[in-house]
């Protein structure tokens, strides 16, 4: 009889480990490293008051985890977009984005986890069209990409908040206008630039000849002052000076006073 129940008690145990076996997916699941997760119930939908953190985690099996992505991430989007005068242009662009964890429920409620395109790549179009719409072809071609970025990150960030998506950064990588017009646009820039060397040519001339012009007047000047100032005696008291210092050199000379114009005559032996 004995013999009898404690193999009933084993059998009852293997079946036991066997329906764990079996359904021990239903009873478990993970959630990544990098990712959180939304536990949703067949019957009662998201539960919106849990959010799981990376690990394994034990689940009943009408419910399961919905994984999600909390990492920062990117999303490339390329843009067609009209000029302030109707001009198509194409823009390349980077989302760099990240999802307030502890709204997560609130995030894929109804929609799973498609939040990119159904909040993200609209918005960000429509953010692009209307900051582009706002210039002309000539001012996006000469426009600051850091002022366009933060106008386009300025315009998106209020409406992705209030779906739990925070805007970190955008980054233009390209806008692209026809290229008839890019032609026409870097032709005008030479033009101008060759203008404005010219320009700087004529006025550096311009400022070398007044400079030599006004050293001129000065040396003229120079010279009609000193003119005016040295007569016949102050040359010739100054021949007689230069003649007494070199009469007190060593060297051996012989000094003959008067000459022609009754000046000193310096003679070496």
């Amino acid at each position: 009889m004995r013999s009898g129940s404690s193999y009933r008690v084993i059998f009852i145990l293997i079946i036991i480990v066997l329906l764990v076996w079996v359904f021990s997916s239903k009873f478990f699941d993970r959630v990544p490293v990098g990712f959180h997760g939304v536990l949703e119930n067949n019957i009662t939908g998201i539960n919106m008051t849990k959010v799981y953190d990376p690990g394994l985690k034990m689940v009943l099996p009408w419910t399961k985890i919905i994984n999600i992505d909390t990492r920062k991430q990117g999303d490339n989007l390329d843009v067609n977009a009209n000029t302030k005068n109707g001009l198509g242009v194409k823009c390349k662009i980077n989302v760099q984005f990240s999802l307030v964890i502890d709204k997560l429920p609130y995030l894929i409620q109804g929609i799973n986890t498609d939040y990119k395109n159904l909040f993200i790549k609209p918005e960000a179009r429509g953010a692009v069209s209307t900051i582009l719409g706002r210039y002309t072809a000539d001012e996006l071609y000469s426009a600051k990409k850091e002022v366009l970025q933060q106008e386009i990150m300025a315009a998106m960030v209020p409406a992705l908040k209030e779906h739990y998506i925070l805007v970190e950064r955008v980054i233009i990588q390209e806008i692209t206008l026809p290229k008839s017009i890019s032609d026409a646009i870097e032709a005008k820039l030479r033009q101008e630039q060759e203008s404005q060397e010219y320009e700087f040519k004529l006025k550096k001339a311009t400022l070398e000849a007044q400079r030599l012009l006004i050293e001129a007047d000065g040396l003229a000047a120079y010279n009609r002052s000193l003119s005016a100032n040295l007569s016949d005696n102050v040359l010739k008291f100054k021949a007689i000076e230069a003649t007494l210092e070199l009469a007190k050199s060593p060297n051996t000379k012989i000094v003959v006073i008067g000459d022609s114009d009754g000046l000193p005559v310096l003679l070496k032996d």
